[in-house]
């Protein structure tokens, strides 16, 4: 059996951030999308749940999504706008300011 950590996110939640593919902001409420396509929404805000996998490989290119590093695949550059494509073919576009962690980071 394969040895995953498993966090809390919540009272009764818990995940294990190598199986997410990205977290999704919705006001004060969370969106889980999972490498397997399952779908999970909490009741905590994004910025709470980047403080929860702030150990792991997480990477916050604009402030409507929290995405799993391992899971991108390309991150590409068009006219200074950075794009990452994740395994699943989902692009999320980079803000400005974020711009410079997003470089450091896949550097």
């Amino acid at each position: 059996m394969e040895n995953k950590e498993i966090i809390p996110i919540s009272v009764r939640n818990f995940i294990c951030p190598h199986d997410v593919l990205f977290f999704e902001a919705n006001e004060n409420y969370t969106k889980i999308h999972y490498i397997d396509g399952r779908l999970f929404i909490i009741a905590k805000t994004l910025k709470d749940i980047q403080h929860s996998v702030r150990n792991f490989n997480f990477i916050r290119p604009n402030r409507s999504v929290l995405l799993n590093a391992c899971h991108v695949k390309q991150n590409s550059v068009l006219n200074e706008t950075i794009t990452l494509v994740l395994k699943n073919n989902l692009r999320f576009q980079v803000s400005r300011r974020r711009k410079d962690t997003v470089i450091k980071h896949f550097d």
